[in-house]
């Protein structure tokens, strides 16, 4: 049954971004995966902003914010407003703006982390978050590096030398293989064959007092490796850019040493 209420807004804002960033994004060359977690420069535009964010949500090849950030600046005005009322055309009366179009939150990170570490990071709701399509382009971690920052240096060598790095990697390719066969027959279905170790890419939009308290909570030491080291870098890139800011936050260093009295 067809609800009277349904909206094909978004829909069809998915369909002109998806040929606009094909077009716009395709002469960019690779994506840059230099960084886990990269502070974007906040654009003095607002439009700057949501066309920027428009075009990274659409960026099928993965490519960073900052990259697509700097593209759009090098767009003339015309053209920057063609894509942003291409987002709002097909808006119906009843229809609230994108989450794509909500700007001028002083703080947006640029995340590259593993699907599974993803999924705890999105639980944050009083941020506006922006995923690119889900994808194989970004790869895994190297074996030797999750399991030493899983296990410690000691136990992963124990899982290398016994072969469980070689395992660990070719499980995750095998997994592509049959995903690459299901996307002959649907490109969406093969999306659920991603398994959790591998990456992909977020922007986290926010402000000083969400960014502290994503930080606190998620370098705790009960938490995951993957995502405190997430968290982590969030705090030195804003430590870095705004120190005064950083100040006050209870960050937890996940290479330092583990207090087991601590609560």
């Amino acid at each position: 049954m067809k609800y009277a209420d349904a909206s094909t807004y978004p829909t069809a804002v998915d369909a002109e971004m998806n040929d606009a960033a094909w077009r716009l994004l395709g002469d960019l060359g690779e994506p840059d995966r230099s960084h886990t977690v990269e502070l974007v420069q906040p654009a003095s535009d607002p439009l700057d902003e949501i066309v920027t964010t428009l075009l990274y949500r659409h960026a099928a090849g993965g490519h960073s914010y900052a990259q697509v950030q700097m593209l759009v600046e090098g767009l003339s005005e015309r053209r920057r407003e063609e894509i942003f009322d291409l987002a709002v055309a097909a808006r119906g009366a009843r229809d609230d703006l994108l989450r794509d179009h909500q700007s001028g939150y002083a703080l947006i990170f640029d995340v590259l982390v593993d699907l599974g570490s993803y999924r705890d990071l999105h639980r944050h709701r009083r941020c506006v978050q922006v995923a690119q399509p889900l994808g194989w382009q970004h790869g895994f971690e190297r074996a030797e590096d999750v399991f030493t920052a899983g296990l410690g240096a000691q136990a992963a060598l124990g899982a290398l030398e016994a072969g469980l790095g070689e395992y660990y990697a070719e499980s995750l390719q095998k997994a592509e293989t049959a995903a690459g066969t299901v996307a002959d027959v649907s490109s969406t279905g093969a999306s659920y064959l991603l398994p959790l170790g591998y990456r992909v890419r977020c922007a986290f939009k926010m402000d000083f007092a969400q960014a502290a308290y994503m930080i606190e909570q998620r370098t705790q030491p009960q938490g995951h490796f993957s995502y405190r080291r997430v968290a982590w870098q969030m705090y030195r890139a804003l430590r870095e850019r705004y120190p005064k800011l950083a100040e006050p936050i209870r960050a937890v260093d996940p290479d330092g040493p583990f207090d087991l009295l601590r609560r």
